[in-house]
C-alpha cells in the first residue's frame, strides 16, 4: 500500500519498538490475548511479531491516513486498538506473511545475516545451532552495529 508507507514515512520509526520489543504486552489489558499472542510468537518466526505489527496499520488504514499531525501519528501507530479482533489479526498476519515472506522484502537484505531474524528463520536450522554459534553470531552482529 503505497499511500500507507508514504503517510508512515513520514515520521521516525520510534512507533514500532515497543510493541514488537514486548510482543504487545505493554498495550493488551487482557492476560488471555497476551498469552494467546506469546504462544504464536514462541510458535512461528522470531520475525512474524513485525508481521502483526503491519497487520495492525493496515487493519487501521482509513484512521491513520486522517491524521496529519506527526506527533498524533506517533502516539496513534504506537497503540494497539483496544477490542481487536485476535483471532483474526493473527489469521490475516500469517497470511500476509506468507504473500509476503521475508525473504522476498527488499529491507531483508539490509538485516544482517547474523541476526535471530535470519538465525533462526527455519526449525531444522536451529535444531543444529549450538550456544557457541549463538554466541558467534551475536558476536558478529554486535562488531556490525560498532561499524554502523
Amino acid at each position: 500500500d503505497r499511500e500507507l508507507r508514504k503517510h508512515i514515512a513520514t515520521i521516525e520509526p520510534f512507533y514500532a519498538l515497543a510493541g514488537t520489543l514486548t510482543m504487545y504486552a505493554h498495550n493488551i489489558e487482557v492476560y488471555g490475548d497476551i498469552a494467546r499472542l506469546f504462544d504464536v510468537f514462541l510458535a512461528r518466526e522470531a520475525v512474524f511479531p513485525i508481521y502483526v505489527f503491519a497487520q495492525i496499520v493496515m487493519g487501521r488504514r482509513s484512521e491513520i491516513l486522517d491524521v496529519e499531525e506527526p506527533d498524533m501519528l506517533q502516539v496513534m501507530l504506537a497503540k494497539v486498538p483496544p477490542n481487536m479482533d485476535l483471532d483474526s489479526l493473527i489469521t490475516n498476519a500469517a497470511s500476509l506473511f506468507d504473500q509476503f515472506p521475508p525473504e522476498s522484502l527488499p529491507s531483508w537484505r539490509r538485516i544482517s545475516k547474523s541476526s535471530t531474524l535470519k538465525t533462526a528463520r527455519h526449525i531444522e536450522t536451529c535444531a543444529n545451532q549450538t550456544l557457541e554459534d549463538g554466541r558467534a553470531f551475536f558476536e558478529e552482529q554486535a562488531k556490525e552495529v560498532r561499524w554502523a
